[in-house]
């Protein structure tokens, strides 16, 4: 599961994750994987890939208008 423990130094709320995912790439994870690492694995770890984790009708989503 990728994910960065805010609270340490040099890691930054919303910016540490993407080189977390570049660098899961790097490590040889295919695009998918790494993504899939950051969305639904998470979800499905803690029991909620009902309601979160990936893109489909009836759940909880964020505005991917403001993440351009």
């Amino acid at each position: 599961m990728a994910g960065s423990d805010v609270g340490f130094p040099y890691v930054f709320p919303g910016f540490s994750i993407h080189n977390e995912l570049a660098l899961l790439v790097q490590a040889e994870l295919t695009p998918m994987e790494a993504l899939q690492a950051a969305t639904r694995n998470p979800a499905r770890y803690l029991g909620l890939l009902d309601s979160l984790g990936t893109v489909e009708k009836g759940k909880v989503a964020a505005d991917l208008r403001n993440l351009r």
